[in-house]
C-alpha cells in the first residue's frame, strides 16, 4: 500500500538534518532519499553523500540524482543524472513548476473519479497548507503571508522522485490488462492514489 507513512516538520540545522535523514532512510528498508538543494539544503544533500566518520553519519548513496534536461527523459522515464538533490527553480519553466503541475494533476482527478485501495494521505497538515495555498498577483502560487508550504512542496518533490525511480524499476506485463481508476476520495475526504495504476500506464507509454 501506498501512502504518506511520516512526518517530521519543526526547525532542525543541515547536519542534524543529514543524520536524521540517514536514519530515516535506513529504517524506511534504505528508501530514496530527494533533498532539496537550495541553500542551506545543499549542506544536508553534501553530508548525506559523503558521510561523517566523526559524527557516526555513514555515506548514503540512495540519493534522488536531477535530469538537466528533457533530452535525459525516456518516454515518460527521468533519467538520473550525475547532481544529487532536488533544486527548486523559478519561472515557467522552471522545476517549481513542474512539481506543483504534478500535485494540481492529482486534486483535480481525485475529484472526478472513485476507487479504493489506493494511496492515503492521512495529513491534516498537508490539507491546512492547501487551504493557504493559492495564487498571487505576481502569477506565482504560493502560501499566504503567514502561512508555509513546506509539506505542499515536499510531498511534490516526493512524487518527481517517484518519476525517476521507482517507474523505471517497474516490470511492464505486455498482456492486455483492464485500466483502473487512479485518484478518488475516501468518506473522510483525504486523497487517495492508486500509484499502482499511475506507474503502469506510464512504463506501458515509455515502451511505445
Amino acid at each position: 500500500e501506498w501512502k504518506i507513512c511520516a512526518l517530521q516538520h519543526g526547525h532542525i540545522d543541515e547536519i542534524s538534518l543529514a543524520i536524521e535523514l540517514s536514519k530515516l532512510g535506513r529504517f524506511y528498508y534504505n528508501a530514496w532519499i530527494a533533498p532539496e538543494v537550495n541553500f542551506p539544503g545543499n549542506v544536508t544533500a553534501s553530508w548525506l553523500w559523503q558521510g561523517n566518520s566523526d559524527l557516526g553519519l555513514k555515506r548514503y548513496s540512495k540519493i534522488y540524482r536531477r535530469t538537466k534536461s528533457k533530452y535525459e527523459r525516456r518516454g515518460q522515464l527521468y533519467i538520473p543524472g550525475s547532481d544529487i538533490g532536488w533544486l527548486t527553480t523559478g519561472g515557467q519553466q522552471g522545476t517549481r513548476s513542474e512539481l506543483l503541475a504534478g500535485l494540481r494533476e492529482l486534486i483535480i482527478r481525485a475529484k472526478r473519479e472513485a476507487q479504493e485501495d489506493f494511496i492515503l494521505i492521512p495529513c491534516g497538515k498537508f490539507l491546512d497548507e492547501c487551504s493557504t495555498f493559492c495564487l498571487h498577483p505576481d502569477g506565482k502560487y504560493e502560501a499566504l503571508s503567514g502561512s508555509h508550504d513546506d509539506i505542499i512542496i515536499a510531498t511534490g518533490i516526493a512524487i518527481q522522485c517517484l518519476k525517476t525511480y521507482v517507474l523505471k524499476q517497474r516490470k511492464i506485463h505486455p498482456q492486455q490488462r483492464q485500466m483502473q481508476p487512479v485518484y478518488s476520495f475516501n468518506e473522510q475526504g483525504q486523497i487517495q492514489i492508486n500509484f499502482g495504476e499511475i506507474l503502469d500506464r506510464r512504463m506501458e507509454n515509455a515502451s511505445m
